[in-house]
């Protein structure tokens, strides 16, 4: 068993011509460390604009973790959120939508969710348009979407969603959730599944994505792929960084029942294996859908509620990656410990990349 324990130590990558590329069509490029304030103002993205942002918060199970609730870096990654979409100084990101992919908590108790949905509140105070979805440290995991009540659901079901203009419906139970969100002069459908999906969920979902047969799919769940090791050295050395992943026995039932022959769906997003990792499948139409894990619950103070950000660029049919912690960023450097330092933003070919997508055809 590798040992979990190890987190990268690799040098900085250089900035690429596609990451600055973004940047300066964002107004970003020469941005240094984000100052962080309260958050004000409502959530106003351009719905217009070629470039685009989508955040995506994994695995926060270690902030919320019994009597240990540390919602801080939480609400430090909604802010920068929230200033991300505003246009505030040089976080100007054009942030369209944040998707959380499970494991909020350790232990799905009603005392860790009470405080967690209280960080919550802060997007919904905004009006920021988000999705979650349970993991399986946040409900029975021996379940699927047909469990009943949970504090999960109590907490972050669909009830949540109710005054959201994104938010358009939900799977009989709750746990599963679709939204639609504007971006680049169209609309794009994010999906939130559930972390065992059931025959039901995998139903709802494929009818969902028959009633909007023109929209770009986004299919978020807290499990679909897992790493696949190629050397003794854990955690990145191994194999090519944009093929290091694999399907688990689970991920291969949500391929053949609802990616597969869904050609709309192009991106799959999930946490709870690290470390992160990243693979591409054909299919059934021929197309290729990227498949990302992203997790760093490993990482230093429980990952600090990490975000990627995957900057959409339809002028250049490139989406660039990118992975920060804003709640580290917020602290000056000076002030940052060695663990702290290194974490603030990772740069590990797994972690900072860019992908090829034609839109159009697509």
């Amino acid at each position: 068993m590798p040992d979990q324990d190890r987190y990268d130590r690799s040098n900085p990558a250089p900035e690429g011509p596609a990451r600055r590329s973004f940047l300066q069509a964002a107004g970003l490029a020469g941005a240094g460390a984000v100052a962080l304030g309260a958050g004000s103002g409502r959530w106003a993205p351009d719905p217009d604009s070629l470039q685009f942002t989508v955040a995506v918060m994994p695995d926060t199970q270690f902030l919320y973790f019994d009597r240990s609730l540390k919602p801080e870096p939480q609400v430090a990654s909604f802010r920068y959120i929230l200033d991300g979409a505003n246009n505030f100084g040089d976080n100007s990101q054009n942030i369209v939508f944040m998707a959380h992919l499970g494991d909020i908590t350790e232990d799905g108790l009603a005392s860790e969710f009470a405080v967690a949905g209280k960080a919550f509140d802060f997007l919904d105070a905004h009006g920021v348009a988000y999705s979650v979805l349970a993991g399986n440290h946040d409900v029975n995991s021996s379940t699927d979407d047909q469990r009943g009540p949970t504090p999960y659901l109590d907490t972050m079901g669909p009830q949540r969603f109710a005054n959201s203009p994104t938010f358009i419906g939900a799977s009989p139970g709750g746990y599963n959730t679709a939204h639609i969100f504007a971006a680049a002069g169209m609309k794009w459908l994010l999906l939130a599944m559930d972390w065992r999906t059931s025959s039901i969920g995998f139903a709802w979902a494929n009818k969902v994505i028959k009633e909007h047969p023109h929209l770009p799919v986004i299919l978020t769940t807290h499990e679909i792929a897992g790493p696949t090791y190629s050397d003794d050295v854990y955690p990145y050395k191994y194999g090519d960084p944009s093929n290091n992943a694999s399907l688990s026995s689970y991920g291969q039932q949500v391929w053949d029942g609802l990616i597969n022959d869904n050609n709309q769906i192009f991106l799959t997003l999930n946490g709870h294996y690290w470390p992160p990792g990243r693979l591409t499948m054909k299919n059934a139409a021929g197309n290729d859908v990227y498949i990302h894990i992203t997790n760093y619950q490993n990482r230093y103070y429980g990952g600090a509620a990490m975000i990627r950000l995957y900057h959409f660029d339809l002028a250049r049919n490139t989406i660039d990656v990118e992975t920060l912690a804003p709640w580290i960023l917020d602290q000056p450097a000076e002030q940052r410990n060695e663990l702290a330092a290194e974490q603030a933003r990772i740069t590990t070919p797994t972690d900072y990349f860019s992908v090829s997508i034609n839109f159009a055809e697509r």
